[in-house]
């Protein structure tokens, strides 16, 4: 009888975009390419300090990898979204609300960054070999690269890769992440900043 090799259980998840560093829990009656769990952010909030924080995802182990945030926990409207990328190589997905006209002058950007920008932001890491989100590290460097990205977006050095849909609905796939009623940062928006001067990108 001829050998017949078995390919290792190593070789056979090896190209299986997964999230790292994450609990994966596999969901009852769904799919099991799909599983919940949760990131860490840094979350730039229009009332208080920023801090470490921790977002639901979805995340789709299909084609290469699709995850979806559910950020409605921290604000009811749609997203607008933008990637950031840092002279080091490193990337960054910003979100931030729709509509931000409602909200006040985020107390910590204006003390932080010395911008009177309204609203509040969401900062996710992005895995530097699979474009995938992957946590955060709520180290000092991580603030202070946290901050930089806050800074960037503010005053519209993005990427400007996202793509959505102005509906309430699922967006289509964008084919990095997909964010239910995702809509790109538009130029208005990026000029919507009273104060860009002083801007200090190695605080604390």
């Amino acid at each position: 009888m001829a050998n017949i090799q078995y390919p290792s259980l190593s070789e056979s998840n090896a190209n299986k975009p997964i999230l790292p560093r994450t609990l994966r829990r596999r969901e009852a009656g769904w799919d099991s390419t799909m599983f919940s769990t949760n990131l860490v952010v840094f979350h730039v909030p229009s009332d208080g300090a920023a801090h470490w924080t921790h977002v639901n995802v979805v995340h789709f182990n299909v084609d290469d990898g699709k995850t979806m945030v559910l950020w409605r926990q921290f604000w009811e409207d749609r997203a607008r979204t933008a990637y950031v990328t840092l002279p080091n190589g490193r990337k960054y997905l910003v979100l931030v609300p729709y509509n931000r006209d409602g909200y006040q002058f985020s107390t910590a950007v204006e003390e932080k960054l010395g911008f009177r920008w309204r609203g509040e932001m969401l900062v996710f890491a992005c895995s530097m070999s699979t474009g995938l989100l992957v946590n955060m590290r709520t180290w000092q460097d991580d603030k202070v690269r946290a901050w930089s990205v806050v800074s960037r977006y503010i005053t519209g050095d993005v990427d400007r890769e996202g793509s959505g849909s102005d509906s309430d609905s699922d967006a289509e796939s964008t084919g990095y992440t997909d964010l239910p009623g995702l809509v790109p940062i538009s130029d208005e928006e990026m000029s919507d900043v009273d104060d860009v001067s002083d801007v200090d990108e190695e605080g604390s």
